[in-house]
């Protein structure tokens, strides 16, 4: 078989020139692969086939691949990378892209098909059986998400169709290493004589957290073709392949420029902290005994207080609570802020401009003319996640500590008793991600599950930053219960 040109997608399956992937070091995926002459075979087709493709374009048509890149971004509203460019534009180009029709007085004649399919046409006496077959192959498959179920690193990957709920174990000597299960990946799989392989794969790997997104976007896809007449199908979304590209884009831009955290209490409201000041004109105990209603349990607060010699309270600090709570049913109370009282000084702390302007106002009913407000401080949660970001970034510099802090057990216990009751009530709240059906719900159908499971990855994932065992979700008890034939 000819060698493996220089700028031709290299072999291992990179999506890297090959010049800049596995040139001069050939023996890796070939001990990886000797046995396996046809996965070379057809790595090594897939490279030859998509430079010579591109070589009659740049050589037949000047001025053509502009156009696809043009268009392959939506007009410049996106943006692509030179990894991007070698890894799924040029197979796109090669593959899957039809030129519009020439218009006017141009003199520049586009092709009206798929530059694979008319380069065949053009030379058809040059290339073997093979050959052809790849680039029939290639051209039927379309784009799409696909999820990494499981990897055997350095050789192989099984990845489950998103969209189109196929099945595929693709061999894979350089994303194996760097996937994990739970990751999607946006590309096409080309399955040729028991050879599976992925063609075109996008450099951005997207996490588990975006996959019950995409079965939204998936679902309103489907709609939309039925609406206009399709089925659901390969070849359905080869004709929607616009619509794919687009959403993988907008999945990559997120990605790659996330913004910033809108945070909200569990009122729904925009947090501020604020922080607001009072001079008191009455005795700490005066102050405290108007206000004490605002919290739950006045003996357990006192206890915590600091008096002086004689007894009389000095200094007391408490939480402003309410019964209940609007979006954890389970809750028994909701901090809405906490309050101070410190010789003639009060102050509030709260996280939103509406409990500022309530506790302000609770506190002029109850203390009328004995509460002289002063100021309030608002603090920017803008300036707090940068500060956030900094630490964080300061800490991801640090070594690790060779031993963690282990919390006393008696907060473990504590810790233990409310996971233990906010899992028991998770199975029957309505959950966001599950489109507001409960878990127990979402476990009585073949949709409910799939969102389920994705939602059950994501935690798996994000247990893996999660170093306390006690604070990571029991997912394995999750699926028990919820995923078990009897459910």
């Amino acid at each position: 078989m000819a060698k493996t040109g220089r700028n031709s997608p290299c072999f291992c399956g990179s999506g890297k020139k090959y010049k800049h992937c596995c040139y001069g070091k050939d023996a890796e995926p070939l001990k990886l692969w000797g046995d396996d002459s046809d996965w070379l075979k057809i790595r090594r087709t897939e490279g030859e086939i998509v430079y010579e493709i591109l070589n009659y374009a740049a050589t037949n048509y000047p001025g053509l691949l502009e156009e696809a890149l043009h268009e392959f971004t939506f007009w410049g509203e996106y943006e692509l990378n030179d990894e991007h460019i070698e890894a799924i534009f040029c197979p796109w180009v090669a593959f899957n892209w039809v030129p519009e029709p020439t218009k006017g007085e141009s003199p520049i004649s586009y092709p009206d098909d798929i530059l694979a399919l008319e380069y065949l046409e053009k030379n058809s006496d040059k290339l073997d059986v093979y050959k052809k077959a790849f680039i029939y192959t290639a051209c039927s498959q379309p784009f799409s998400f696909f999820a990494v179920k499981d990897t055997v690193q350095g050789k192989s990957i099984e990845l489950y169709d998103i969209f189109l709920n196929r099945n595929f174990t693709v061999k894979e000597a350089q994303a194996s290493k760097t996937l994990r299960r739970g990751d999607i990946v946006f590309t096409k799989v080309l399955l040729l004589d028991g050879q599976a392989i992925m063609v075109g794969m996008a450099p951005i790997a997207i996490p588990p957290s975006e996959h019950i997104k995409l079965l939204s976007v998936r679902d309103g896809l489907k709609k939309e073709m039925s609406d206009d007449g399709f089925t659901f199908n390969v070849e359905s979304l080869l004709e929607w392949d616009a619509e794919m590209r687009e959403i993988y884009l907008e999945l990559a831009e997120y990605l790659m420029h996330p913004p910033r955290l809108q945070l909200r209490n569990t009122d729904g409201e925009e947090i501020k902290f604020v922080k607001l000041y009072f001079d008191l004109q009455c005795s700490p105990q005066m102050a405290f005994d108007a206000l004490q209603p605002l919290a739950v349990d006045q003996k357990a607060i006192l206890g915590q207080a600091i008096r002086d010699e004689k007894g009389e309270l000095l200094e007391v600090t408490f939480s402003w609570l309410r019964k209940g709570n609007k979006k954890h049913k389970s809750w028994d109370n909701t901090i809405l802020g906490q309050l101070t009282i410190k010789g003639a000084s009060l102050t509030a702390e709260v996280n939103s401009k509406n409990r500022a302007d309530k506790i302000k106002s609770e506190i002029k009913n109850r203390l009328g003319k004995n509460a002289v407000f002063k100021r309030a401080l608002h603090e920017s949660i803008d300036a707090i996640l940068d500060e956030i970001e900094a630490q964080t970034k300061d800490q991801s510099t640090k070594p690790e500590s060779a031993e963690q802090k282990e919390l006393p057990e008696e907060l473990r216990d504590v810790i233990r008793r409310h996971l233990k009751k906010h899992w028991e009530g998770w199975y029957h709240e309505p959950i966001p991600a599950l489109r507001n059906k409960t878990p127990l719900q979402a476990a009585r159908t073949a949709a409910g599950r799939e969102l389920l499971e994705a939602l059950l990855i994501d935690y798996e994932r994000r247990n893996e930053e999660i170093i306390d065992p006690l604070l990571r979700v029991d997912v394995d008890e999750i699926r028990k219960r919820l995923m078990s034939p009897t459910t």
